[in-house]
């Protein structure tokens, strides 16, 4: 039997999410290069996956930084029907860089900044 270590698991969560929208792994190797703390793709797919399952149409979001997890909250909110993403910073460079993504990634006008 396989011992599990760290990166084995790591491993196995990334292999569950499904590919990404460009604008999404722009904004990850943005948080790479920059040392940005992010949720990273794994834990924003679970978020996803949670917003899904509760159906939710409103969500607060406290510490949003420049959107990325905003980005998982707006699609699921998105794919359950619309509703609102409310995004919190800061810092009004991370929120205008956050409204940047969100357009891109046409989820802009679910997010209230």
């Amino acid at each position: 039997m396989s011992e599990l270590d760290y990166q084995t698991v790591q491993d196995y969560l990334m292999s569950l999410v499904p590919p990404r929208e460009a604008e999404l792994l722009e904004m990850e190797a943005y948080a790479e290069k920059n040392d940005f703390p992010i949720i990273g793709p794994a834990c924003g797919y679970y978020c996803y996956q949670l917003a899904r399952m509760i159906k939710a149409t409103s969500i607060f979001e406290l510490g949003s930084g420049y959107g990325y997890s905003t980005a998982w909250f707006a699609k699921a909110v998105k794919e359950n029907g619309g509703g609102v993403v409310h995004h919190t910073v800061w810092e009004e460079e991370l929120s205008a860089s956050a409204r940047r993504h969100l357009v891109k990634l046409g989820s802009a006008d679910l997010v209230q900044f």
